[in-house]
């Protein structure tokens, strides 16, 4: 069957298959978090807390399609992929989660505030 991902890859289409790196999609997700942190501080202005979240949104998403290996020129093609790529997001934080325990013992790459207990936590599970 084909993907999403497979119809809009190619050329003339917005997407084209780029193997993803770790340390990009590091880099985009602790960006996106960073930025939706800032969105949140009291005092500034409507339209920069909406500058703020919505660049958030564009480095989480695009962290997302980076995580399955497409790279996008068009800005708009990361939300309207998201339906394809927001599920892989909690199995990352699962992984995530596994490697701060036993036998692997890293230093974990998420936030405590957006780690895989803290979502469980929340979702009262």
């Amino acid at each position: 069957m084909t993907s999403a991902f497979d119809n809009l890859t190619g050329p003339g289409k917005p997407l084209r298959a780029d193997p993803p790196g770790s340390k990009e999609f590091a880099g985009l997700h602790r960006m996106g978090l960073a930025r939706l942190k800032d969105a949140q501080r009291s005092g500034l202005a409507l339209e920069s807390q909406f500058d703020l979240a919505y660049n958030a949104a564009h480095a989480l998403c695009l962290a997302a399609l980076r995580w399955h290996g497409y790279r996008s020129g068009n800005r708009f093609i990361v939300f309207q992929l998201l339906p394809h790529t927001q599920l892989t997001y909690l199995p990352f934080l699962e992984m995530a989660d596994e490697r701060i325990q036993p036998p692997y013992n890293q230093a974990s790459i998420v936030p405590a505030a957006y780690a895989w207990q803290t979502a469980l936590v929340d979702a009262d599970v």
